[in-house]
């Protein structure tokens, strides 16, 4: 009797490891969520709802570190059951060089640049375009030094054939002179230290594309710890379906209500592509001195369309 007691005991005991090791509810589990529940979910997955693009993946901005992106229900989501989150650690920089993109595997990593960003949709100017996604920060985030800036979502605009900083026989970087402007974002969202807002690009030239100029506005719309722990709604217009004219204008909405417009912050320039991205992106600590801490933050429902009821999270139905 006592031998079979045993014998059940062992049993038992090898059958829970087997359960805990092969849980398939937990499919990732790494970085600050060790050691919870298996109920939590963890797994690094396309998202639903990516948009076209032209070039590149939805992951090529994205280090290959386990904890940088995850779909999870760790907090509760927008809409559905899963919310996609970022996490972004002193030293991760992207290392999966895009097509076509004469710089080195390590480049960000040597140039003071760390990113973890999802490439969701691009297109051509001439499209009256929507965007709508939800944002949510947690005690998770930690404040940068000196209220430093960390980019969270971003218009880019890219030219065929041509680098960022690139000027006709020069090196890249080499802005003496001026320097090409289709190199700026549009725009894009950024927390500094305790303040959320936009970064708009006002960029411009006279005689050559390469030998512009650009001036930042910073503009906070809001306290970090007024939204922090809530899902907050943004809705962004970039309508260059008038830029043959050299017309455009961007619009910005907070919880459904309009928080900014500007025209015609890209003067007479025009690229060949847009890009949305989202996530995250830290540049010049070196510059600023200032070192970077891990920073995590949660997206959802990220759409894009042809008008605000399309795009609003608010009023349509779960991505997943």
């Amino acid at each position: 009797m006592i031998r079979l007691l045993v014998v059940i005991l062992i049993g038992l005991a090898v059958t829970s490891c087997q359960t805990t090791t092969n849980n398939p509810i937990s499919e990732r589990a790494g970085s600050s969520v060790d050691n919870i529940n298996s109920k939590i979910i963890m797994k690094d997955t396309r998202p639903r709802g990516l948009g076209s693009r032209e070039g590149g993946v939805w992951n090529q901005d994205m280090p290959t570190s386990p904890w940088v992106y995850n779909l999870t229900n760790v907090v509760p989501a927008r809409s559905g059951e899963l919310s996609q989150r970022f996490e972004l650690r002193n030293g991760d920089c992207t290392t999966n060089q895009p097509p076509g993109d004469s710089h080195s595997n390590d480049w960000g990593c040597y140039n003071q640049r760390e990113r973890a960003e999802v490439q969701h949709t691009q297109w051509r100017p001439g499209q009256d375009k929507w965007i709508g996604f939800s944002l949510r920060v947690d005690d998770e985030w930690t404040k940068s030094q000196r209220d430093h800036c960390t980019s969270i979502f971003q218009i880019k605009q890219t030219e065929n054939n041509v680098r960022q900083g690139n000027r006709p026989e020069t090196k890249s970087g080499d802005f003496s002179g001026g320097h090409y402007i289709g190199g700026h974002a549009v725009m894009h969202g950024q927390i500094c230290g305790d303040k959320i807002g936009v970064a708009i690009k006002r960029t411009g030239f006279k005689d050559s594309k390469f030998n512009g100029w650009e001036r930042t506005e910073n503009i906070h719309m809001e306290r970090l710890s007024n939204i922090e722990g809530d899902w907050t709604d943004i809705m962004m217009r970039w309508d260059t379906s008038d830029y043959r004219n050299g017309n455009s204008k961007l619009e910005i909405y907070v919880n459904g209500k309009k928080a900014g417009e500007w025209a015609n912050i890209t003067s007479n320039f025009f690229p060949d592509l847009y890009t949305f991205k989202y996530g995250m992106y830290r540049s010049y600590m070196t510059q600023w001195n200032v070192t970077s801490d891990t920073q995590v933050i949660y997206y959802d429902e990220v759409r894009v369309g042809r008008s605000f009821d399309a795009v609003n999270p608010a009023t349509n139905s779960a991505l997943d």
